[in-house]
């Protein structure tokens, strides 16, 4: 039998160095050294022509491409003759991993490789020697006795003992960071779904945290002041270091005050983790933690390093990176299976072999993908041992029940599409961080007002009691269930039943038979609970005449001074609550628009990197028909599993089959009997025309529509599914009476061929595009300003307002100015068919041609920016908004209106202050 082991581990160490035209390979262990044996630089037989292996694994990574096996096996075959090729070196690998086996040790083969294209060699596919590297498909970094692991390249700090483990728990400090982007700066970055990371991570160390393994901290707003705090405050420090978030190979993408994005050199953090000196673990999950700088020049050997080696060097004995972006599924796995062992008492090797086992048995992440080959493990002089003892128990937390009780909402994809900055606001107000007592969510129908509130109320504190009503159920529920059908006496017993879940005592006087004064009782009861009421459609109760007693008991909730909360979702005001005069100082508003396509974009790459290949302007005319993110999991699925790679033609039909049911399209007879025209925030506009597929009309608008950052989809009339719709495409090619179809309809836009012909012109609140032709100046001034007349440059007949350049051979210019009206309409319902007209003549760009003529040709991105400014400088008023704020109330993307509101500053517009660091803007006559 093997003695007792007087060492966890023997070394093996490797070095690689690519100078003057050779490889430089030397190794040593406690059996000896081999220095400095020259070898021939290697060749590799890469697929799709890649340059490196380190490119040709990020694409394999990035695109979830399956079926890398053969080309991942080339590479480490191609690594391990570079190393084991070497007799001397084979064999003092041979008797290192004997005298390891015969100790009961492991063997940490410990690569150090320079410069950087070496070190971004993935080392991880070095294959077992021992299997004969001609045949050999068994990976090194797979064995049960060896670990593979960089060995850092530069190290400032002494050499240390072994540190011993430590009793449970562990601190964990978890950095999450998304920020908006500085002034001046291009969005390159999306904001990604933090609060869903947040969620998932911590939803997966829950169990860890009740056994007392675990105590985690999260910075999720993490400035170098708040993240200093956030260390001084925890009295016995910190041993992980957990980052989550946007980083460059340099540095890391932090917040400001006013929460845009500060990049933070290395150095930087390096020196305020240094504050730490029981630090033993820093994880750097998701960005290209581990990866060198692309262009440094060869004699900056400190512009070489990687984030992880800047970290292995100065501040933290191990620290865990990746080779490239790992994919947000596969990052929860690896975390969640990381820690579960750490706090078992595994060794860091060994849990980190765990994780990639548990990636690489994962049904989406695994198989044959190489996702489990991104994380790595850098070390410095140290040996990754455990961190804590595995004999330590821990001493069991009892959390606080989690209460969230919604009545008759449907709650959402708990993936919701993240508005990150309205999240912010939305959870400061309803977690009293702000002074706002009353949460107001607006938006045009189909916009997710609900599911925003229902993520909102899910990503608050556990220790928050939540109840979430819809008006139509309170109304619904105080008919069939009250003889005086008062809907207060049912929002009380929803309050009542959710108190009692969380612990809370709830009055039992039911003696009292006005439900006002049972509820002024209960209310009594929240003095010192965190507590949140929300309303979805409250603007329902407004309508109704037994609402107005629920709205007075929202009210008398928002007027007393207690920890609880008030959110309404509603489509406009809420006529009792909201424009009451002492309202606008206690009310947080928030303004959503549809889902937007580089929203849907951000969310595929993220959760389905195999879609990534296609690129945007293919997917892009796919969300026209996909708007919900389950259709797009299972057009993932169909990708992965089509035995041929999907080209961008075939990807379509794929895409068609995931609908699982298509309404037929309405009869054009049956918009005859149609019921009363809703207005134009409670339902989509409507564009009219002949002689075009509506189906393929409707993709080439919400393609058009995302490339000029327009929420939403455009669908043909009477498409079943509804979400995220802005506009509807309605054929008239069927129907008898087309002026009367139109009418019946409620087109809001409809082209014609000729404007002299148009005559649909009733004084209806509609725009007519169509060509000039004689006649033209017999249309009514009145009616002349409903109508718009596009041609191209080509066109001499007649008058011409604005030329338009047809997208597709046989489109007419009059249906291409369609389609920039009807997303310059769809970003302001509230504009009516005139200013529309205007604002499209305003902004059209004057161009003189070759013969003399001067033309306005039709400008879509000049009418949408002047659109936007001017909703930015409204929402502001006479009043004074902090950025957050600004983004929060206005319709345009967050993204979009952060450019908008630096460039309103630049012209004048707007003039901005900033204190303690905090944003201000305001109009510059206020």
């Amino acid at each position: 039998m093997p003695s007792e082991p007087t060492q966890a581990f023997h070394r093996f160490d490797i070095s690689v160095l690519d100078a003057g035209g050779r490889v430089w390979v030397s190794a040593s262990s406690p059996q000896g050294a081999v220095y400095a044996v020259p070898r021939t630089p290697p060749t590799w037989a890469l697929p799709d022509g890649f340059q490196s292996p380190s490119e040709w694994l990020n694409a394999v990574v990035c695109n979830a491409c399956s079926g890398a096996e053969p080309a991942a096996i080339e590479i480490g075959r191609v690594l391990t003759r570079l190393v084991f090729d070497v007799p001397e070196i084979r064999n003092l690998f041979a008797r290192t991993r004997g005298a390891a086996r015969h100790t009961g040790a492991q063997v940490l083969v410990r690569v150090q490789s320079a410069p950087q294209h070496v070190n971004a060699w993935p080392w991880e596919l070095l294959l077992d020697p021992e299997s004969g590297i001609a045949r050999g498909v068994d990976l090194l970094a797979c064995a049960r006795d060896t670990h593979i692991l960089r060995l850092g390249r530069f190290r400032t700090y002494p050499v240390q003992q072994a540190q011993d483990p430590i009793k449970a728990p562990l601190n964990v400090l978890i950095v999450m960071s998304s920020p908006m982007p500085k002034v001046g700066e291009p969005h390159q970055e999306a904001l990604f779904d933090l609060y869903e990371a947040k969620r998932s991570l911590l939803e997966g160390l829950r169990p860890l945290v009740r056994q007392g393994k675990l105590n985690v901290v999260v910075e999720d707003r993490p400035s170098t002041e708040r993240i200093r705090r956030t260390i001084r405050r925890q009295s016995d420090g910190f041993q992980i270091f957990h980052y989550l978030g946007h980083a460059a190979p340099n540095g890391f993408k932090l917040e400001d005050a006013s929460g845009r994005g500060r990049f933070v050199h290395n150095q930087e953090l390096c020196d305020i983790l240094s504050e730490l000196p029981d630090l033993r673990l820093a994880v750097f999950a998701g960005c290209e933690t581990a990866r060198a700088p692309a262009a440094v020049a060869g004699d900056d050997w400190r512009g070489q390093m990687s984030t992880a080696d800047h970290f292995v060097r100065a501040v933290c004995p191990m620290v865990i990176g990746m080779q490239t972006v790992l994919p947000f599924d596969t990052e929860r796995i690896f975390t969640g299976s990381f820690y579960e062992a750490i706090t078992a008492g595994h060794t860091v090797v060994t849990a980190l072999r765990m994780a990639r086992q548990e990636i690489a048995a994962d049904e989406s992440s695994g198989g044959t993908k190489l996702n489990w080959v991104v994380p790595t493990l850098h070390v410095g002089a140290n040996e990754p041992g455990a961190l804590i003892d595995k004999r330590s128990q821990g001493k069991p937390i009892d959390l606080l029940p989690r209460v969230y009780r919604p009545f008759g909402v449907v709650q959402g994809d708990r993936r919701f599409i993240s508005r990150l900055i309205e999240l912010r606001q939305a959870i400061d107000v309803l977690a009293g961080a702000a002074q706002a007592r009353l949460l107001h969510v607006k938006g045009v129908a189909g916009s997710g007002k609900s599911a925003f509130m229902d993520r909102v109320l899910d990503d608050l504190d556990d220790d928050v009691v939540r109840v979430f009503v819809g008006a139509r159920w309170l109304l619904e529920e105080a008919e069939r269930k009250r003889q005086d059908q008062n809907p207060v006496g049912i929002l009380h017993d929803a309050v009542a039943s959710a108190m009692l879940e969380s612990g809370l005592r709830v009055p039992r006087d039911r003696l009292a038979k006005d439900p006002a004064d049972l509820w002024r009782n209960l209310l009594g009861k929240l003095e010192h609970t965190r507590f949140v009421l929300a309303v979805d459609e409250a603007e329902l109760l407004a309508d109704d005449t037994r609402g107005a007693a629920t709205l007075r008991a929202l009210a008398e909730m928002v007027d007393r001074r207690l920890p609880a909360r008030v959110a309404v979702t509603s489509t406009t005001g809420v006529a009792g609550l909201t424009d009451r005069a002492d309202m606008p100082s206690r009310t947080r508003e928030i303004r959503l628009d549809l889902l937007a396509w580089p929203e849907v974009w951000q969310w595929i790459r993220r959760n389905q990197p195999v879609l990534i290949r296609f690129g945007p302007t293919v997917l892009s005319r796919l969300y026209a028909d996909l708007p919900h993110l389950e259709q797009w999991d299972q057009l993932a699925d169909r990708v992965r599993e089509s035995p041929i790679p999907p080209t961008a033609e075939s990807l379509a039909n794929l895409a068609r089959q995931n609908i699982e049911e298509v309404a037929a399209p309405v009869n054009a007879e049956d918009l005859f009997t149609a019921t009363t025209d809703l207005g134009r925030t409670e339902r989509p506009l409507r564009l009219a025309l002949a002689g075009a597929d509506a189906g393929e009309l409707a993709r080439t608008i919400t393609q058009f529509a995302g490339e000029h950052g327009v929420a939403g989809r455009a669908v043909p009339f009477g498409a079943g599914d509804s979400a995220a719709v802005f506009a509807e495409v309605i054929s008239v090619d069927d129907a008898a009476d087309r002026d009367r179809f139109v009418q019946q309809a409620g087109a809001d836009i409809v082209v014609v061929d000729e404007v002299s012909e148009a005559e649909t012109l009733d004084g209806a609140d509609r725009l007519v595009v169509g060509t000039a032709a004689s006649g033209v100046e017999e249309i009514s001034g009145a009616a002349r300003e409903h109508v718009l007349i596009a041609g191209t440059v080509e066109d001499r007949a007649g008058p011409v307002d604005v030329v338009a350049a047809p997208s597709l051979p046989g489109r007419s210019a009059a249906t291409e100015a369609a389609i920039v009206a009807l997303i310059v309409w769809a970003t302001d319902r509230k504009q009516d068919a005139e200013r529309v007209r205007t604002l499209l003549l305003k902004t059209a760009e004057q161009k003189q041609l070759a013969d003399g003529r001067v033309v306005r040709r039709l400008n879509a991105a000049a009418a949408l920016d002047t659109l936007r400014k001017r909703d930015i400088v409204e929402t502001i008023g006479s009043g004074r908004l902090d950025l957050p704020q600004v983004l929060a109330r206005t319709a345009a993307r967050s993204e979009q209106a952060i450019t908008l509101v630096d460039r309103l500053v630049a012209g004048g517009a707007l003039v901005k202050t900033v204190t303690n660091g905090v944003e201000w803007f305001a109009r510059p006559d206020r």
